[in-house]
C-alpha cells in the first residue's frame, strides 16, 4: 500500500514533463506569424527542373570506333563504358516575361561537377493580385530548327494572399500551371 502514492506521484511527474514540449510546440504553431510578402499581394513561383540535351553525341564512325575500342574488354566491363560522347549537357536558356515586363533571361549551366545533371530553376515574384499574363521562353538544346524551344503563354487571375506555380512536365514537354488561388486552375 505504500507502493501506492509514490506510482501516482511519479504518473503525475511524468504527465508534467510530457506536457512541457506540448506546450512549447502549441505555443509555435500560431506565433510567430511568419508572413511571406505583404498583406494584399500575391505570388508567382516558377520552378521546375529540366534535363537538356547532351553536347556532344555521336554520329555512326564514332559509334564504331568507340565499339572496336572497348571490344577487347569482357561484357561486363563494357556495360559501364556503352556511353559515347560528352557527359557535358547544354545549358539552359530561360526568358519570363511578366505583363510585357522582363522578370528572368539568364542562361543556367547543368548541376554537376561535369555539368551533366539536371537543371533547376527557382525564381519568384511578389505581385499584385487581379489578372496578369506570364510568357516563358525556354531553350535547352544545340538544334536551331525549333525542336529545343519551348514557348509557353498564360492569362491567369490571382488573388491576394494566394500563389501560383509553373512547372515543366518532362514527358510531356509543356509548361503547367498550378492555379493555387486563381479563377482557372
Amino acid at each position: 500500500m505504500s507502493d501506492m502514492p509514490t506510482k501516482k506521484g511519479i504518473n503525475i511527474l511524468g504527465y508534467l514533463i510530457l506536457a512541457i514540449p506540448f506546450v512549447f510546440v502549441g505555443y509555435f504553431s500560431k506565433k510567430p506569424i511568419v508572413q511571406l510578402h505583404d498583406d494584399n499581394k500575391g505570388a508567382i513561383l516558377v520552378s521546375f527542373k529540366h534535363i537538356t540535351e547532351k553536347e556532344h553525341l555521336c554520329n555512326e564512325e564514332e559509334i564504331a570506333a568507340f565499339k572496336e575500342k572497348f571490344s577487347h574488354l569482357r561484357p561486363h566491363m563494357r556495360k559501364s563504358a556503352s556511353l559515347c560522347g560528352s557527359r557535358n549537357r547544354v545549358p539552359l536558356y530561360v526568358k519570363m516575361m511578366l505583363d510585357d515586363t522582363l522578370f528572368v533571361e539568364q542562361e543556367v549551366p547543368a548541376a554537376g561537377f561535369r555539368n551533366d545533371g539536371a537543371v533547376f530553376i527557382h525564381k519568384q515574384k511578389i505581385i499584385d493580385p487581379g489578372e496578369h499574363t506570364v510568357t516563358i521562353i525556354m531553350k535547352d538544346g544545340r538544334k536551331h530548327n525549333g525542336t529545343d524551344h519551348y514557348e509557353y503563354t498564360e492569362t491567369f487571375t490571382l488573388l491576394k494572399h494566394r500563389s501560383l506555380v509553373v512547372d515543366f512536365d518532362q514527358e510531356k514537354h509543356e509548361f503547367v500551371i498550378h492555379g493555387l488561388g486563381t479563377d482557372n486552375g
